[in-house]
């Protein structure tokens, strides 16, 4: 059985998601099966990390 993964009401494009994305999509943003992934790589935190990668500043990264 395939799972379901909450996804935006509107996806964000590369470089427009937010680490408050990933807090409330973080299945979306960061599972490789899901588009969103790319959006997020794309995206940067606050101190410069993409989303996909571990900010040490960021409890979601």
């Amino acid at each position: 059985m395939a799972r379901t993964v909450p996804t935006p009401a509107q996806p964000k494009g590369p470089g427009q998601v937010t680490v408050a994305d990933i807090q409330e999509y973080t299945d979306y943003y960061t599972d490789f099966r899901n588009p969103g992934r790319e959006a997020a790589r794309e995206s940067f935190c606050p101190h410069g990390y993409r989303l996909t990668d571990s900010c040490p500043n960021c409890p979601s990264c």
